[in-house]
């Protein structure tokens, strides 16, 4: 029989993306840091070159180190500023060395021990290339709390939320039910409309205070819960009966 289970996303929702990122952002561009625009402000900014260029890599549209290279030159393009190549292939390189030193929050922590200890089956849906991905999950410790096959990641896969086939897959591979399940995720687009699709109940961890859309399919979607950060996770958590 299936049991309760909450699966999350990776980034910006198991952690704060802006941490990594940030600290790569002052290292690779100290002037532009100390003059330029906010960690958080820049981090939105290549969030919304991300998605775009992220499916065109996927359709072979450009390649992953294009993808790498145009998502961060283009968000300080947005505030005047120009990189070259290898200015934003050195920042991509720093970026991934500050990834390597990811940590759970506390409350994170906090958060996943609960769920354990209560007898929630934890698991996690990511986009991202698979190794790239299933490192942050390791240096996360993400083994402490869950089997390393519930990590299911797009690149392994084959499927790219917010396809529901990736829904699909997690469910036969963990045994869920969907009535049963939960996902907790930053992304409107692909973990919330996403699990909605797959009849899942939703969480939105919405750290950076977006709006959702008013229109268009996405519009008809609703989370079931909404956290603006861990702390209102936990609470809610706390004190959710779980079955």
């Amino acid at each position: 029989m299936a049991k309760a289970a909450l699966l999350f996303d990776i980034d910006d929702t198991l952690y704060d993306q802006v941490i990594p990122f940030g600290a790569a952002y002052e290292r690779a561009f100290p002037d532009i840091f100390g003059q330029g625009p906010s960690a958080e402000e820049l981090f939105a900014a290549r969030s919304r070159h991300s998605e775009h260029s992220f499916r065109k890599a996927l359709g072979q549209e450009m390649t992953m180190e294009e993808m790498y290279r145009y998502r961060i030159r283009e968000a300080l393009a947005e505030f005047g500023y120009s990189v070259s190549d290898w200015e934003a292939d050195r920042f991509q390189q720093i970026y991934e060395q500050t990834q390597r030193e990811l940590k759970l929050s506390p409350v994170m922590e906090e958060i996943l021990t609960y769920c354990k200890n209560n007898g929630v089956l934890l698991g996690v849906i990511s986009n991202g290339p698979g190794a790239h991905q299933r490192e942050k999950a390791k240096t996360l410790g993400l083994g402490r709390y869950m089997e390393k096959d519930h990590v299911i990641v797009s690149g392994d896969v084959g499927f790219v939320k917010p396809d529901v086939r990736i829904f699909r897959l997690a469910e036969k591979r963990l045994g869920l039910n969907p009535a049963d399940t939960w996902y907790a995720g930053d992304s409107f687009a692909n973990d919330i409309v996403g699990a909605a699709q797959a009849g899942w109940h939703t969480i939105w961890l919405n750290r950076r205070q977006k709006t959702a859309p008013a229109c268009g399919p996405a519009g008809a979607v609703r989370p079931e819960v909404t956290a603006a950060d861990e702390d209102m996770l936990l609470a809610w958590l706390r004190q959710k009966k779980w079955d």
